[in-house]
């Protein structure tokens, strides 16, 4: 078990000699610790719900861009194929970027794929829309690891 103490200058340790995870870096105050804990389980609870409930929603998504159930299939397949490479190679782009900037990125991407959903389109719309989901989850899951 780690516990809070304190090095000769009052800085705070983790109990094992350093002041966090990151050398060199602030400790973070227990109430703060709770407070970004509680703010992670409330993100992937809120995606969770989320992507539970697009399940039950693609039947109309298959209506209103009138495609059939097997090009629906495709669409969706070609996502994680989009969304493949970015996995493999992510970290060279997570080098190159910052956490914030992977995190805008695919909050973008996200936030146009489910405003597309809202609108009618055919196939082609329904094949960029869930490339751009792919991308955006990646990106997402990039930046969380």
């Amino acid at each position: 078990m780690i516990t809070e103490s304190s090095t000769k200058d009052g800085r705070a340790t983790n109990g094992i000699g350093t002041t966090g995870l990151i050398p060199g870096a602030p400790p973070v105050s227990a109430f703060m610790s709770r407070w970004l804990l509680g703010l992670m389980f409330g993100v992937f609870l809120g995606l969770g719900v989320l992507d539970g409930g697009g399940g039950v929603v693609w039947s109309d998504v298959i209506d209103a861009f009138d495609v059939s159930k097997g090009l629906f299939g495709f669409a969706s397949g070609l996502g994680l194929v989009v969304a493949f490479p970015i996995l493999v190679f992510g970290g060279r782009l997570a080098d190159r970027f910052d956490k914030r900037s992977l995190l805008a990125l695919s909050s973008v991407c996200l936030a146009l794929a489910a405003l597309g959903f809202t609108a009618k389109g055919g196939a082609v719309a329904l094949i960029v829309l869930l490339a751009a989901r792919g991308i955006g989850v990646s990106l997402l899951d990039l930046a969380n690891n």
